[in-house]
């Protein structure tokens, strides 16, 4: 008897040395493993960092797949992927992906003003406002953003009570007033009948059966004051007309190209930002503003804005 109770002792305890030895190994073996997937996840992260530098979005976004595969819950691997998708022009891809890293970490703005760039670029006005909204309360250049977007989306309500805020802010500007007599003559006309419509029908006339174009004469004046290059009297010339006809977009485009010329960039990517707001089936000026601002923006050494006009520019 004593026998056997030794035996099963024994047993006993070579049971719990196993038992302990593979604890062990698999604690062992879960250690490494987590090492492993660390270390793998930082070499494919990094290297979708490096194939993202040299513009080679396809591989970067194959890299940021394997780490997604490692870390799903990972919301700088959604970001970067995000990234990657709209230097792609992929947006509907960015979008989901910036979304999921929103989703993940709400107080990143980082994340928010990527995704916002997003709704611009497919002309989603309403989730950019949205957005935007959001993204004022801590940075103030998202109060300019939003005057663009509310007059966009004919909230030229919105559109002026933003000018104001901008007005306490930085105090009064000529441009800002300058876009608030555009927006009040907008809003008058509840952003369907245009000012400059108005005076046109009301001044439009009959002779020798045909009929006689108002604008024709200023177009004309100010075209030849651009290929005289008397960019002075250009801009004062189209300023003059734009009191009478505060939603001509040629108007517009010319004040920008006599800023432009004398190097007033800012003054320049105003009023050809204004021009666009105005336009209306009209690829030709579409594509010369967009070159317009991509070429103001690369001398004010704003890389990103150069190229967002030139894709779009590209794309008419």
């Amino acid at each position: 008897m004593h026998k056997f109770s030794s035996v099963i002792l024994l047993g006993l305890t070579f049971c719990l040395w196993v038992s302990i030895g593979n604890a062990q190994n698999e604690n062992d073996d879960a250690s490494v493993t987590s090492e492993t997937v660390e270390s793998d996840f930082q070499e494919h992260f990094f290297t979708a960092l490096k194939e993202r530098a040299i513009e080679n979005y396809g591989k970067a976004i194959d890299e940021l797949l394997l780490c997604k595969e490692l870390d799903p819950e990972n919301a700088a691997v959604d970001y970067e992927m995000g990234i990657n998708y709209t230097s792609a022009r992929l947006y509907e891809d960015a979008e989901n992906a910036l979304l999921a890293a929103v989703e993940k970490e709400p107080s990143n703005r980082w994340y928010s003003e990527a995704l916002f760039n997003v709704y611009k670029a497919q002309n989603k006005i309403e989730e950019a406002i949205e957005t935007a909204e959001n993204l004022a309360q801590y940075k103030d250049a998202f109060k300019e953003s939003l005057v663009y977007l509310y007059a966009n989306n004919f909230q030229y309500d919105k559109a002026l009570a933003q000018l104001d805020t901008l007005d306490e802010l930085y105090g009064s500007s000529s441009e800002r007033d300058k876009k608030r007599a555009h927006f009040k003559a907008m809003q008058k006309h509840n952003a369907e009948i245009s000012e400059d419509v108005e005076k046109v029908t009301e001044a439009t006339d009959a002779v020798d059966g045909e009929e006689t174009d108002p604008l024709k004469d200023i177009r004309n004046e100010l075209t030849n004051l651009q290929e005289a290059n008397d960019f002075a009297t250009l801009k004062e010339k189209a300023q003059e007309a734009l009191a009478s006809y505060p939603t001509q977009p040629f108007l517009y485009y010319m004040e920008g190209v006599a800023n432009e010329h004398m190097t007033q960039f800012k003054q320049a990517i105003e009023s050809y930002e204004m021009a666009i707001e105005f336009l209306v089936d009209d690829v030709v000026l579409e594509k010369e503003l967009y070159l317009a601002l991509a070429n103001c923006h690369k001398q004010l050494g704003n890389i990103q804005e150069q190229q967002e006009y030139l894709h779009k520019a590209n794309d008419i």
